[in-house]
């Protein structure tokens, strides 16, 4: 089933450097290691701080917000300026729409090194009883210029040997006037209709207190519109009306809330046989008052609650990209190929261009968690499908295009209620389309129990995949780069993971263990010339056929004082194949 809400870091190698992005909170080996084998278009994964489509926020409030923030550093040189504006509104407890806009721009601290990143997102909820869905669309900008490093590390390392002082701004790089443009839009809807019953619940506290105001408002209102009419009467009477009178008096319906049955009963003047009759004493009758006043009030403090049982899910994602990387000056002999034709694009200039969309639609049927004391979990199944659509260039001018589609079922078994116990299980296997033979399945389970006077989680998470390399590193064409790798093997990547994590100490320990087969990657191989230059640059795919193991053991510690925080993370990694997945020790 597709995953919407989880936020993948991933490691992507540009088109002219090959330089990677790491994120320094990531407690997960795989956030900075892996390439995202699952990701269609690697081109963006990088931009997942940015782009909405990773996610999916969709904003509940109980009136308008409206938030704006600037940030700005730097100066006019290496200045970063980013603007974002966040606009949410209810239209009672069920309809909610929104939007999201957001702008990075950031000059960079070398040359050839800015960045133009846009976001604008749309949203609207419906949550009824039985009928809920989401709906957000939402489109992407994002403009990186491309410098392929600087031209010698001595700038940096040994500044001592150049005879004039260069700043970070004045340092010469390997390329300039290239540019890396992407551009996305997204649509995504999920809806469901729910099966189920009502039943009478108490209501909260807060529920209380706001029913026992609204029914004090109504007995003012009530009062108001009585003396009112007492005013207009007096009036077409012809007599003056006394409102300290009139509000001085109490009129009572029936018998009071706190009465109570005083005196003695007059005696039975009948002659009658009392053996078979209840002898009601003033002990009993007050009993009964009580018994029938305190239903009542129960009655009264009790809400109608729509327990919803089974749900008829359907989800529809529709993705559209478009990427071009395009260069107007190329260092000579730069890169090792030319797969164009001559004709097509002349001289050192580079307009490479892919662009991909992706339909899928997930339909759904659930058995929800909760609805009775004996529902300790809740159960999914459902089936996808996922329709994938490619252009590429070919050597001649044109196009090439390809199309893929696959069928998919799997089920989920979840547990989420409660404080002690949590599990979540999913599987997912494919049975039609380029991806036959796929599955995945994911394991989590967290016990929660108190110690110290707060609360200490020990969770378990563990996954086994056996997943085809996606589309980009089957198939990319482009004036320099170009393969067909259709002999690809299927990647197999399990891990085993546990955490430790003590809220009052705010302390996490983390221990992983992965182990992958058929590991795919890229790999880039260059030459160095007398002057230092990078020549006969080359990205092929290459993948690992023996296993790699890797472990993993990471503490954060968070301190707080006041205001102030500050968050520590220190972690040990260790390769089996430093080679395919070199890794830092510390």
């Amino acid at each position: 089933m597709y995953d919407y809400f989880i936020i993948r870091h991933t490691k992507l190698m540009c088109h002219g450097c090959g330089c990677t992005c790491t994120c320094s909170r990531c407690q997960s080996i795989a956030c900075t290691t892996f390439i995202n084998l699952n990701s269609d278009i690697l081109f963006v994964d990088d931009f997942h701080n940015l782009c909405i489509d990773s996610v999916r926020e969709i904003l509940r409030t109980l009136g308008v917000i409206t938030n704006l923030t600037y940030n700005t550093a730097g100066n006019r040189t290496n200045g970063e300026d980013h603007f974002t504006a966040k606009f949410g509104v209810n239209a009672g407890k069920r309809i909610g729409v929104g939007f999201k806009f957001d702008y990075i721009y950031g000059r960079g601290y070398y040359q050839n090194q800015s960045t133009s990143h846009f976001n604008y997102t749309m949203y609207g909820s419906y949550l009824g009883d039985r009928y809920q869905a989401h709906l957000l669309f939402s489109t992407n900008h994002e403009k990186v210029t491309e410098n392929g490093g600087i031209t010698n590390d001595d700038y940096i390392t040994h500044p001592e040997s150049f005879d004039d002082n260069y700043a970070t701004s004045e340092i010469p790089t390997v390329l300039e006037q290239n540019w890396n443009r992407n551009d996305n839009q997204h649509i995504f809807l999920t809806h469901r209709y729910n099966i189920g019953f009502n039943r009478k619940v108490k209501m909260s506290e807060e529920e209380i207190k706001a029913r026992k105001f609204a029914i004090e408002s109504m007995k003012e209102n009530e009062a108001l519109k009585e003396k009112e009419l007492a005013s207009r009467q007096a009036r077409r009477e012809g007599r003056e009306f006394d409102e300290e009178k009139f509000d001085n008096e109490q009129t009572f319906s029936g018998r009071p809330d706190d009465a109570k049955i005083v005196g003695d009963e007059p005696a039975d003047s009948l002659t009658t046989d009392k053996s078979d009759r209840i002898t009601v004493t003033d002990e009993t009758a007050d009993s009964l008052l009580m018994g029938e006043k305190k239903t009542n009030v129960d009655t009264t403090w009790m809400k109608n609650e729509y327990v919803p049982v089974t749900s008829f899910i359907h989800t529809m994602s529709f993705d559209n990209y478009s990427r071009i990387y395009q260069a107007y000056k190329t260092p000579e002999n730069y890169y090792a190929d030319n797969f164009y034709d001559p004709s097509v694009l002349h001289g050192d200039s580079i307009y490479d261009k892919t662009s991909h969309f992706r339909l899928q639609n997930t339909f759904a049927i659930s058995l929800l968690e909760g609805f009775n004391k004996w529902a300790k979990a809740g159960l999914k199944a459902f089936v996808s499908s996922d329709l994938r659509h490619f252009v590429l260039p070919d050597d001649k001018g044109g196009t090439t295009t390809y199309n893929e589609h696959s069928l998919s079922i799997g089920g989920q078994l979840q547990k989420t209620q409660g404080r002690t116990l949590h599990y979540d299980v999913i599987a997912e296997t494919w049975l039609t389309g380029e991806d036959a033979g796929q599955l995945k399945i994911d394991g989590s389970i967290d016990v929660n129990f108190p110690l110290f006077g707060d609360t200490v989680t020990l969770r378990a998470n563990g996954f086994f995949h056996h997943l085809n390399p996606t589309f980009y590193y089957r198939h990319y064409h482009s004036r320099h780069f170009w393969w067909d790798n259709d002999d690809l093997s299927k990647i197999i990547h399990s891990r085993i993971e546990g955490m430790f994590t003590y809220r009052k100490t705010h302390t996490t320990l983390r221990v992983a263990v992965d182990e992958m087969k058929n590991y795919t990657y890229m790999a880039m191989s260059y030459d160095i010339d007398d002057q230092f230059n990078r020549i006969g640059n080359k990205v092929s795919v290459a993948q690992k056929g023996g296993a790699i193991s890797l472990f993993t053991i990471s503490l954060a510690q968070d301190f707080k004082l006041g205001p102030l925080h500050w968050d520590n993370v220190i972690t040990y990694q260790k390769s089996s194949d430093n080679d395919v997945i070199p890794l830092p020790d510390i």
